[in-house]
């Protein structure tokens, strides 16, 4: 299984992309945890069409991400203003305002 909290962050940012039964198939396998058997019995398909579909939700998971890198985004931003928040208290208003630079400039890729 790929990393499921990788999975679970993509999801929450791409699942408007994802039709409504793969976003069930997902969160049956991601949020409860469910086998494959399960799965299928609960969406009325195969066990291998339930393993399809969630290695196509993965996959187009993965891909969107690739493509479009919201996920990435975030994550950089998130480290930026933890560092600003250090240097904030340390009151360097030098390295502040390169701080806050380096964030602008993220904000605006």
């Amino acid at each position: 299984m790929k990393d499921a909290m990788y999975l679970y962050d993509l999801f929450d940012i791409y699942k408007g992309l994802l039709s409504p039964r793969q976003q069930e198939a997902f969160s049956l396998r991601y949020n409860d945890d469910l086998t494959l058997a399960e799965i299928a019995e609960i969406l009325s398909v195969t066990r291998q069409g339930a393993h399809e579909t969630i290695s196509r939700v993965e996959d187009t998971l993965l891909k969107t991400e690739a493509k479009l890198g919201f996920l990435a985004r975030e994550t950089a931003l998130r480290v930026q203003l933890q560092e600003l928040e250090w240097l904030t208290e340390d009151g360097d208003r030098a390295a502040i305002r390169k701080k806050v630079a380096a964030i602008l400039a993220l904000m605006e890729e």
